[in-house]
């Protein structure tokens, strides 16, 4: 059976954790410094709304865009969806 010495080597993990610990902050502060957020939050944590629309017929992503300006939705992020039965969907 094969056993742990976990008190004896105590040091080498507090070391190891505080490595692992303070690499996760770094990346902490290097996300909010470049994005703003301490974490890439989504559409559930921001707020806001998102809607999927598939055409059946082609649609371009500006015309897109244009409907959601005119319904008074400032500054639309258009994004077009891709799959097996995605075909002009955003």
């Amino acid at each position: 059976m094969f056993l742990f010495n976990l008190v004896e080597k105590r040091k080498t993990y507090f070391i190891f954790s505080g490595i692992v610990i303070g690499l996760g902050i770094l990346a902490m502060v290097y996300s909010f410094a470049t994005t703003g957020s301490p974490f890439l939050l989504g559409v559930d944590f921001r707020g806001g709304a998102r809607f999927e629309v598939q055409f059946t017929e082609e649609v371009s992503e500006t015309a897109v865009e244009e409907v959601f300006t005119n319904a008074g939705i400032s500054n639309p992020s258009i994004i077009a969806l891709r799959g097996e039965d995605l075909q002009n969907a955003w």
